[in-house]
């Protein structure tokens, strides 16, 4: 067995496609095939089984890919040397972020680099058909930006930002002639944000809940930047992150909302075979010092 046999599986799961994986490697197809057909025989596992167009990984498969993974992760490391020199490095980072993430944090962290680090370049990467946890299992990107509930072992986090829900509407919404009770609330019709394919029960409906209450999602989005436009031109209300709103281009009224809704904290995720990477670690101080120029405390007007 080899390297380069196991960084095939990995690339074949990574990819659900031995084709993909294939030209991914710079490899024929049948080439390939004979690579997985010669581990197959050393593991004693079928490794991959077809479902569909898809091939899906065996439960050994997912953990032989995983430590090979991690190997290539700590040879490259490894071979790249421990120096980094923010002022002359090249280096490419990919970031997962929502775009409300992106609208609130990327600029002062772009600023930070342009100045620090010219030769540098930094790609936000869509992760909308998985979690982003599984996109740095399976290191795709370095850093995942954003909320993280449910984290797994061997990953490390660092708070960057708290913010707080709003409630928001075009300034002239039925809603605002009386007082926002959470009856009124509820009935209203709802927008909800669902960022890579987050799940639509969120704080809102546990709130709602809470009182007995159930509210009318009226419209689903995938993304944040949709919002405030989708708000201002229609009977929609929605409850989205302060600082959101705060950068929205279009006006809208705000209150707090009638039911009482926790803050929440914007942290960076990565996976723990990277922690002691220079550059990574440069990354992760540039992204706290960033959003130090986040303002903290939520409001409401």
């Amino acid at each position: 067995m080899d390297l380069r046999a196991l960084a095939a599986l990995e690339a074949v799961i990574r990819h659900e496609s031995v084709s993909k994986a294939a030209t991914a490697l710079g490899l024929s197809q049948p080439s390939l095939s004979r690579t997985l057909a010669r581990l197959r025989e050393t593991l004693g596992d079928e490794l991959l089984v077809r479902s569909g167009t898809r091939m899906v990984p065996t439960p050994k498969a997912i953990r032989v890919a995983r430590a090979a993974r991690e190997a290539m992760d700590q040879l490259e490391l490894a071979i790249r040397g421990d120096g980094f020199e923010p002022g002359t490095s090249t280096r490419h980072f990919r970031i997962a972020a929502w775009d409300y993430t992106q609208q609130v944090l990327l600029p002062p962290l772009l600023r930070r680099l342009r100045t620090e680090a010219p030769r540098i370049s930094v790609e936000v990467v869509p992760v909308l058909d998985r979690s982003p946890v599984d996109a740095l299992e399976a290191g795709d990107i370095e850093v995942s930006v954003g909320l993280h509930r449910d984290l797994r072992d061997g990953y490390a986090r660092i708070g960057l930002f708290e913010d707080a829900f709003t409630l928001c509407a075009r300034p002239d919404h039925p809603l605002w002639s009386d007082d926002v009770t959470p009856e009124r609330y509820a009935a209203a019709a709802h927008l909800l944000v669902a960022p890579f394919g987050a799940t639509r029960r969120g704080a809102v409906d546990l709130a709602l809940q809470a009182v007995g209450l159930t509210r009318h999602v009226a419209a689903f989005v995938p993304n944040f930047a949709s919002a405030p436009e989708l708000l201002s031109e229609t009977d929609l209300i929605a409850t989205l992150p302060r600082q959101l709103v705060e950068r929205a281009r279009v006006e809208l009224k705000t209150a707090l909302p009638p039911v009482p809704l926790p803050s929440f904290q914007i942290e960076a995720v990565w996976h723990g075979r990277a922690h002691a990477d220079e550059g990574h670690r440069w990354l992760r101080q540039q992204l706290r010092a960033a959003a130090e120029t986040v303002e903290q405390t939520p409001s409401a007007s």
